[in-house]
């Protein structure tokens, strides 16, 4: 879809590259990746100054729709409908970043 990405393995890469405060637009996080301490994630990307807004694309069980964090911004479910996906991200981008679109 033309964006730059960094992919990571597992939590700990995710949770290192929130923290650098380096060029990240937008944080794609599955709930489901090794090592993820999702929360602490989350809420590191929301204390980023700006903050960084949050697609969370996970399988979702009544468990994890109870225990949804506040902080993400858009929760799309794993299910095998990238467009589903590409849309969120590009809804989020354009409510975060509205000079760009």
């Amino acid at each position: 879809a033309g964006y730059d990405i960094l992919v990571a393995k597992d939590g700990v890469e995710v949770l290192a590259a929130v923290e650098t405060n380096g060029p990240l637009d937008l944080l794609v996080l599955d709930l489901e990746v090794p090592d993820a301490d999702s929360p602490k994630i989350l809420e590191k990307a929301q204390t980023r100054r700006p903050p960084l807004p949050v697609v969370i694309h996970t399988f979702l069980t009544e468990e994890s729709e109870r225990d949804m964090p506040d902080a993400a911004e858009i929760f799309i479910e794993k299910n095998g409908n990238i467009d589903h996906l590409k849309s969120a991200i590009a809804e989020i981008l354009k409510r975060f970043y509205p000079e760009r679109s």
